[in-house]
């Protein structure tokens, strides 16, 4: 599996007791005894289509988050504010937002009714590329039981769990949530616990939200230290710092082990879409259960140019860079073109094209002209393969 790096959207949100009740508030409407809804799953983010008020829009299915609304839709309907209070995002940015109730939201023939939402205008520009007017939180989906299936690009929905074939379901999570429904899961890594948040809105694999000490002194073990932002909030920020990539030989998560995973650190504790879309999976917010079958074995492995990029002001900048010997790429390079392509002064179409057609998709090394405070220059830089054992990937 060749994997590309690039910059990771995971969405978290915390709140106070005041606005957690209008959260508890909603009902669905199912008119069969399951439903199946079908997904755009792209750039490992599930995107559903809604219809509000008649009128379709692309909203992010996110586990960590609650559901929002843009403040076009927010407008559109003349929604009145149930109150205003501070959210952070899972870069720790903090802002003023609106809570509001959302009278009705139709996905498929399912049909949401009186769902508490935030009110947020997504700043990122990759929240722009995927044309996103909201995120399908936690607290909506705990109105039912969601079985997801990437690989086949549909969630069903039920009201009962035995209206689902649940043959296979080898691994099981119980887990844990307050008033926002988001699920909260035990791992343990180096004996050490972790309370994951299970976030369909993160499309990287594992994330720690403390480096384990045993990353930092064992300097036998094969791990990569990076600098800069690998993950941005749902304010368009990405807090840079330094962190690590490895790779463990055991990694248990609510008693379940799993083997040679490779995990990040970061701010948070998150599973994400990268490890997910390996399995079939249920989540169950009236057992508090989250059941996985397996119908992938992909042995992970990180093949990567070692540096990530956002569009920010017209200009492509480097924002992340793998610390290894010789490394030509520093934090703050903007890249004029890549493979002859140019990336200055481009519309945000044109850069969204770039993101989703990137010539790093495409070659083995790549040719960059970048700009370093007044010089230029003219980098190659070769695609490196870390942590693999050459396997292939087995469907099961």
């Amino acid at each position: 599996m060749k994997k590309i790096f690039v910059l990771l959207f995971a969405s978290l949100f915390l709140y106070n007791c005041t606005t957690s009740k209008l959260f508890t508030k909603g009902e669905i409407n199912l008119p069969n005894s399951v439903e199946k809804i079908p997904l755009n799953y792209t750039n490992k983010l599930p995107v559903v289509v809604v219809s509000i008020n008649g009128k379709d829009y692309n909203f992010l299915i996110d586990t960590g988050a609650p559901t929002v609304i843009s403040n076009k839709i927010y407008n559109e309907l003349n929604l009145k504010p149930a109150t205003k209070n501070k959210i952070s995002d899972s870069q720790n940015e903090k802002e003023t937002q609106i809570f509001t109730i959302l009278p009705e939201m139709k996905v498929g023939n399912i049909t949401f009714t009186n769902i508490g939402s935030v009110v947020i205008d997504f700043q990122a520009p990759e929240f722009k590329c995927l044309e996103l007017e909201g995120i399908l939180g936690a607290n909506q989906m705990a109105k039912a039981l969601w079985k997801f299936n990437y690989d086949e690009e549909t969630a069903e929905i039920t009201t009962d769990i035995s209206n689902f074939d649940m043959n296979g379901f080898d691994h099981v999570f119980q887990f844990t949530y307050q008033q926002q429904k988001t699920p909260k899961v035990e791992g343990i890594l180096f004996d050490d616990k972790f309370n994951f948040t299970f976030d369909t809105g993160y499309n990287g694999r594992f994330k720690l939200n403390k480096i384990p000490s045993e990353i930092k002194e064992n300097g036998h073990m094969n791990k990569i230290e990076t600098s800069g932002a690998s993950s941005f909030g749902i304010y368009g920020k990405a807090e840079s710092s330094t962190e690590y990539i490895f790779k463990t030989d055991e990694f248990k998560i609510a008693d379940n082990v799993f083997k040679n995973e490779i995990i990040s650190t970061g701010l948070s504790s998150l599973i994400g879409n990268e490890f997910l879309q390996d399995f079939i999976f249920v989540i169950d917010w009236n057992q508090s259960k989250i059941y996985l079958k397996k119908i992938k074995n992909i042995e992970p492995e990180l093949e990567t140019y070692g540096f990530g990029y956002r569009f920010m002001e017209k200009k492509a900048v480097v924002t992340l860079v793998y610390n290894t010997d010789g490394f030509p790429l520093q934090l703050g390079d903007i890249i004029l073109s890549l493979n002859d392509k140019n990336l200055e002064n481009l519309s945000d179409d044109e850069a969204c094209e770039i993101k989703a057609n990137s010539p790093k998709n495409e070659k083995e090394n790549l040719k960059l002209k970048i700009k370093r405070n007044d010089e230029v220059l003219n980098l190659e830089i070769n695609k490196t393969s870390y942590f693999s054992d050459d396997r292939t990937t087995v469907a099961l």
